[in-house]
């Protein structure tokens, strides 16, 4: 007798949700599932959300972040640092990237937000991070590239060897969620219920550039697609497929080598036949199968024995005449 397997339908209740902050109550849970959903709702929202950074940053006149500007208090070592903290939101949907040229020429402290006069299809929401301080009237220009990836990744892994002498590239935080906190508490007992079930409480804290309830759903969503598939069949019909694939790529890789290689390497083929073959320019397997039967008997000195010696060989290696090379 199959078992059937009886799954209690939990539900999600919004405790509090704003830009940056998020908490969560998931139940009723059987004993044991908090742990397993949370770990991996968890995992999912710190790896696998993708978000938007700044990969690298060309300032006039200046090559390598080692050095200093005129005007500007700060050395490029701590523009740098300070360009890697901004985050930044989507506005236009469907960009994923933006080339920004940017010109001050107040003096002053120059925070995050003065950046957003220049950009078209993204905004920077932590607007009061300071980038510099400039002590005169003397404009700066400067470009920077915005650019939509997932995790963190290190400027090393941005350069190109096409990109343009002069970018500074930098370390790129794309990652929207800053932290996430579960816990699991026994469920709240309700009359004539049985206390067989959990509660998970999830805390997410974000940059401002995602809310944690959307943040929550979409990580949801990536598990249940991995899920999803594992268990579909058009899935375990794509995997069958794959293993017949291979079957023929192997087969493919395997007469590939065979029409490479040189006739004269056969041992089962006659002196006599190679070097009717090697007179008329016919080296390999390979050339040899676009020919006719016709073509090889009117060459010269060869006759119906070698035809019969070259057809056994070519039989034995699942070749033939006139046959088409595999692509």
């Amino acid at each position: 007798m199959k078992e059937d397997i009886i799954i209690t339908p939990p539900y999600i209740k919004v405790i509090n949700n704003t830009n940056f902050i998020g908490s969560f109550k998931i139940e009723p849970l059987e004993i044991g599932f908090g742990v397993t959903i949370g770990n991996s709702i968890r995992r999912v929202l710190l790896s696998s959300l993708t978000g938007y950074a700044i990969t690298y940053i060309k300032i006039e006149n200046i090559n390598h972040e080692f050095s200093s500007i005129d005007g500007i208090v700060e050395d490029v070592t701590e523009i740098i640092l300070n360009f890697k903290k901004i985050r930044i939101k989507n506005t236009i949907k469907g960009v994923d990237k933006e080339l920004v040229n940017a010109s001050i020429k107040e003096s002053g402290i120059i925070t995050a937000e003065k950046l957003n006069n220049f950009i078209t299809y993204f905004k920077i929401v932590n607007k009061d991070l300071i980038l510099f301080n400039k002590n005169n009237d003397k404009k700066i220009n400067f470009s920077f590239f915005i650019e939509k990836g997932k995790g963190y990744v290190q400027s090393e892994k941005h350069k190109k060897e096409e990109n343009l002498l002069g970018n500074i590239y930098i370390d790129s935080i794309y990652t929207p969620i800053i932290n996430v906190k579960y816990k699991i508490e026994q469920k709240d007992k309700l009359e004539n219920e049985n206390n067989d079930f959990e509660k998970l409480l999830i805390d997410i804290k974000t940059d401002g550039t995602i809310n944690p309830k959307k943040a929550l759903f979409k990580s949801c969503k990536i598990l249940l697609d991995y899920l999803s598939f594992i268990i579909s069949k058009k899935s375990y019909n794509k995997l069958i497929k794959n293993k017949n694939y291979d079957k023929k790529n192997d087969k493919f890789l395997k007469i590939k080598k065979i029409l490479k290689t040189k006739l004269s390497d056969y041992e089962n083929l006659s002196k006599r036949t190679l070097n009717c073959l090697e007179a008329s320019n016919i080296k390999t397997w390979g050339e040899l199968i676009l020919l006719d039967k016709e073509t090889v008997l009117s060459m010269k000195n060869f006759g119906k024995k070698s035809l019969t010696e070259l057809e056994k060989e070519m039989k034995n290696l699942n070749i033939s005449f006139k046959m088409k090379k595999p692509n």
